[in-house]
């Protein structure tokens, strides 16, 4: 297949955001990369040790965290918002749950976990008030995890985890949170499926990737479950609407974190990034040379590798990966893909 691959050399890069054509590190102060590798440095620095950056549809909001940690600082238009933080519970052990939702009368809303590991909440960016205050809170025991939302807007997503520990997935969709946001104490709804998973990509807004995990543990007696059928570390895409899988196929290898391309192809970056054919399951491409870490799920604690910060296009069909000396930059070309 073609594609192309920029190198761009830069050391040390601590987060990695797609801006139009050119990649920001947000927790080095807002360092701006070119494909044609013009740097333009900040001076700004934040003395704390953050590591993951997110940012809002149109690239004012970011909020900059550790993502083992329990401290977030809001960005807008690269100044200083305000702090914000997610309980201790575990914090060491699963990815920091935050995201930004758009709003037509507030426009940026943070959705996370400011009091419990359980309990998410909108917030307004500009002034820091809770659409959730008012109501007598009962969340279900869920650790928030690995928030996205999709394209547009439509919906929000939460990755995370139960006790002991199982992966699952809660799907909320944005409008109703507007005038219902009790739904968060929920867990929205999730498809049926009784084993753990491992990662979730948005594709458009009526369809959800969903890849489970390497060691997901089979029940025989659920046996309706598309995904379930088909046997660990699986690939389906799941239609939001009409609430049933379009396809699923069993992967020929481990996906891993999950970049949704096209209904038939999809970047897994388990180990190093590889192109997946939905239609079989097996890699069409692969660049074993970009170590991507080894994560399955949310609980990255434990990992024996360092995540490298990444950044994925899926419109563009593009993602980044930095190492210690530089950024790497792959555009794929699915029209060549045989």
């Amino acid at each position: 297949m073609k594609y192309r691959e920029y190198r761009i050399p830069a050391p040390n890069v601590r987060s990695l955001c797609w801006n139009n054509n050119s990649l920001i590190d947000w927790v080095a102060g807002g360092t701006r990369y070119q494909l044609d590798g013009k740097i333009k440095r900040s001076a700004t620095v934040y003395p704390y040790p953050f590591d993951a950056a997110v940012q809002s549809a149109s690239g004012e909001v970011v909020v900059i965290y550790q993502r083992l940690g329990t401290k977030g600082l809001v960005l807008k238009n690269g100044k200083i918002v305000r702090e914000i933080n997610r309980s201790y519970y575990y914090a060491d052990s699963y990815e920091y749950p935050i995201a930004v939702l758009q709003h037509a009368d507030l426009n940026d809303v943070l959705l996370h976990c400011p009091d419990k590991h359980n309990q998410l909440d909108l917030e307004d960016v500009a002034t820091g008030r809770r659409l959730t205050e008012g109501w007598k809170r009962k969340p279900v025991d869920i650790f928030h995890s690995r928030l996205s939302v999709s394209p547009k807007g439509t919906w929000a997503v939460s990755a995370g985890w139960q006790w002991q520990p199982a992966h699952t997935v809660a799907i909320y969709k944005v409008d109703e949170l507007w005038s219902e946001p009790q739904i968060l104490d929920t867990e929205g709804f999730c498809p049926p499926i009784k084993v753990d998973i491992s990662s979730v990509s948005f594709l458009d807004e009526q369809t959800l990737l969903i890849i489970t995990d390497e060691f997901a543990n089979l029940n025989a007696n659920l046996v309706d479950t598309l995904v379930q059928r088909r046997g660990a570390h699986s690939i389906g895409y799941y239609d939001l609407e009409n609430r049933q899988f379009r396809a699923t196929v069993q992967a020929q290898e481990i996906v891993g974190t999950a970049m949704a391309l096209s209904e038939r192809y999809v970047v897994g970056f388990f180990d190093h990034p590889k192109v997946f054919d939905c239609t079989t399951g097996k890699v069409v491409q692969r660049w074993p040379e970009l170590a991507t870490g080894r994560q399955t799920h949310s609980m990255i604690g434990r990992l024996d590798q360092a995540l490298p910060p990444t950044a994925f296009d899926s419109a563009n069909q593009r993602f980044a990966v930095a190492d210690e000396k530089g950024i790497t930059v792959i555009e794929l070309d699915l029209q060549d893909i045989n």
